[in-house]
């Protein structure tokens, strides 16, 4: 900055223009070299030892680490880095940070001495090669995989946030065939499951979150052997969350269809590199399981349970001879399951399935038509969002209220909508005949939530309710003239 403000006042602004274009292409140059290390390390080593700011001595220290030969002469180079590193890094930090990172290590030849220094050299801002963090070349990480520990969480807040970050996936180079994309495909249709676990209504503890689902999806592609070993069986990520309630069913299909490519494209790789049939297996299954939150809750339901086979779609005949057994009842077989994201009653799960309604009520099943879920959804909104309109008839039969309403909404927590009735879950399905029924039945059609969206409005959409793209204009308009108030 000194520089350029001294040039400023001694030479046209044409000029300062051309220095700042030479240094913008000789900062591109330089993260060429970092980025192409693996291939040219000539090319790097002369790159890193011709820079003298933070990032150029961080990336010359590593780059000792990763490519120089363990010799008396190269440790007293990385020692003497990092004693520069850590004497201008220090003044930088704070008390709380100093307590929970703690005092750094000498190099002693390992990867975890050097860990500290790394992190406070990008948490303090020290040396960042984005805005706010140090991105360690990947061909580093390729070489030393065990460095990506320095990539985890510490703080649980938002300070995790500067801490330092793979290379591999920050644009400092790349792992070459590495089925990236496909993986954070898989990783995007968990997000499904996930419930925007990462978003701002989740506090400063979703930057904790990111980074530990960056850290694991960085030790997948370097070090796969150091993953968590994923369930035995071959039960399959979100299996058991998905029988919670046919929401999560049909976002467990999302994510198994999501998983068919990305384990594809992990077997072609990590058979191209060697790795034994039997480790490729394991390395799949815990790649699925290891890279997303939430993939596996520790429970082993019996395929006699009635929830199971419902979801399962299992005959109505095995079915019935559960229950006229008096088996298959839940009880606290999916309490892990859902002790964050809840559990719809079982009348909620046997809605799609309304040949079992009969069988199971008969054999004391469903204690309560009015069974609520945790925000205070029926099984007759469930029937309505399905569009089952046997069920509808059937619940509305047996004692079902049309003025149930959900609990109310959270203004800053996502989606806001409370207080919605059978109405504008139907409306919402754009099922006709449901519709229908509950009109018939007595549903006002202007009943309006609690951030005053009425049926028509979860029909067509609003603001933030995407509406029904799925019905044909010729059904949307002859359900329009159903729910529009007259």
């Amino acid at each position: 900055m000194k520089t350029f403000k001294t040039i400023l006042a001694v030479v046209p602004a044409v000029m300062l223009i051309v220095s700042a274009s030479d240094a913008i292409a000789d900062d591109r140059d330089y993260e060429a070299a970092i980025a192409n290390m693996a291939v040219d390390p000539g090319m790097a080593e002369k790159m890193v030892f011709d820079r003298h700011d933070a990032v150029g001595l961080m990336d010359r220290m590593l780059f000792l680490f990763a490519f120089k030969p363990d010799d008396p002469d190269r440790k007293n180079d990385i020692r003497d880095l990092q004693a520069q590193i850590d004497g201008e890094t220090l003044p930088l930090t704070d008390d709380y940070e100093r307590d929970v990172v703690g005092p750094t290590l000498p190099f002693d030849g390992t990867a975890s001495s050097l860990g500290l220094t790394i992190i406070l050299a990008s948490s303090t801002g020290y040396a960042t090669t984005d805005s706010a963090f140090y991105a360690i070349p990947c061909a580093v990480l390729q070489k030393k995989p065990e460095l990506t520990e320095a990539t985890e969480p510490m703080f649980g807040g938002n300070r995790d946030n500067f801490l330092p970050r793979s290379g591999c996936v920050w644009g400092r180079g790349e792992v070459v065939g590495y089925p990236i994309k496909a993986l954070n495909d898989y990783i995007a249709a968990t997000e499904r499951a996930t419930g925007g676990m990462f978003g701002p209504g989740q506090g400063t503890i979703r930057f904790a979150q990111a980074a530990a689902q960056q850290a694991d999806v960085q030790t997948a592609m370097l070090n796969p052997d150091a993953l968590q070993s994923a369930p035995t069986g071959t039960r399959q990520p979100f299996q058991m969350w998905s029988y919670l309630s046919w929401a999560n069913r049909h976002a467990y299909t999302a994510i198994s269809a999501a998983a068919v490519p990305v384990s594809t494209a992990l077997r072609s790789y990590w058979q191209e590199n060697g790795k034994s049939p039997v480790a490729v297996d394991r390395i799949v299954r815990e790649t699925l399981f290891g890279v997303v939150y939430g993939a596996d809750c520790q429970t082993v339901v019996p395929s006699s349970s009635v929830r199971v086979m419902l979801i399962e779609g299992h005959p109505i005949a095995e079915i019935e001879k559960i229950a006229q057994q008096g088996k298959g009842h839940d009880a606290n077989l999916f309490e892990k399951c859902a002790a964050f994201g809840g559990i719809d009653g079982l009348l909620h799960v046997a809605v799609a399935r309304p040949d079992s309604l009969d069988v199971l009520w008969g054999n004391g099943y469903f204690p309560d038509v009015e069974a609520r879920n945790e925000f205070g959804k029926t099984a007759l909104m469930t029937a309505s969002q399905l569009g089952n309109v046997d069920a509808v008839k059937w619940l509305l039969a047996h004692g079902a209220k049309l003025e149930a309403r959900t609990i109310a909404g959270d203004e800053w927590v996502y989606p806001r909508h409370g207080r919605r009735t059978a109405i504008h879950y139907g409306a919402a399905s754009g099922d006709i005949d449901v519709v229908k029924v509950l009109i018939a039945a007595g549903a006002k059609v202007d009943e309006l939530d609690d951030v005053g969206f009425s049926a028509r409005d979860y029909l067509v959409g609003r603001d933030d309710l995407p509406g029904n793209a799925s019905i044909s204009d010729k059904d949307r308009a002859a359900l329009l003239n159903l729910i529009t108030p007259q």
